[in-house]
């Protein structure tokens, strides 16, 4: 019975855990400017993202994902601008939602399964963003790949890179400065 019990409460907080960032997504998503030369909005998804696969690990922050983009798909305005995932996948974004669910794999996979450090995961989750990003963009726009790097991924580097550190830091002081595998590969 004992084994029931704590089986059943490790599910039960593993599936919170979950929905919590599937919930802070939207809020990430909705915490949002422009810039007026790009359409993509800057946002706090992918300080959100990386977080959740620092935290949840894999395959848990893909579920967040996927949980998240489901939202979308059942008619709410998850996405940035309040937009369900019906107009968001129409527009040059995309790309984007689709690299999150990436993103939280590749990154929660290299640091957890593989023993990889924080930043070269959290690089790895970035550049999924990017990827699937500009690659959308690029279909979406009809550009070629040196216009759709222009619009969507270089005025993000420095705001993302930044993201990425403090990342980077909250899962340090969330895992201990004695963890034998928080080090900085």
């Amino acid at each position: 019975m004992e084994i029931v019990r704590h089986i059943s409460i490790s599910t039960f907080r593993k599936t919170l855990s979950v929905m919590f960032f599937a919930l802070v997504m939207p809020i990430a998503a909705n915490s949002f400017f422009y810039l007026p030369f790009t359409p993509v909005p800057v946002t706090l998804q992918v300080l959100t993202v990386l977080l959740s696969a620092m935290i949840l690990g894999f395959p848990l922050a893909f579920y967040s994902q996927l949980a998240y983009i489901g939202m979308g798909f059942m008619g709410l305005g998850v996405f940035a601008g309040f937009k369900n995932a019906y107009i968001a996948f129409a527009g040059p974004t995309a790309g984007y939602i689709l690299g999150f669910a990436a993103a939280s794999l590749v990154t929660g996979y290299l640091l957890q399964k593989k023993n990889r450090g924080p930043l070269f995961s959290l690089a790895a989750g970035l550049f999924c963003i990017y990827f699937f990003g500009s690659l959308h963009l690029m279909l979406y726009t009809g550009q070629a790949f040196f216009n759709t790097f222009r619009l969507g991924i270089a005025p993000f580097l420095i705001p993302d890179a930044l993201k990425l550190m403090l990342a980077a830091n909250i899962y340090k002081a969330i895992k201990g400065e004695g963890d034998e595998k928080n080090n900085y590969k």
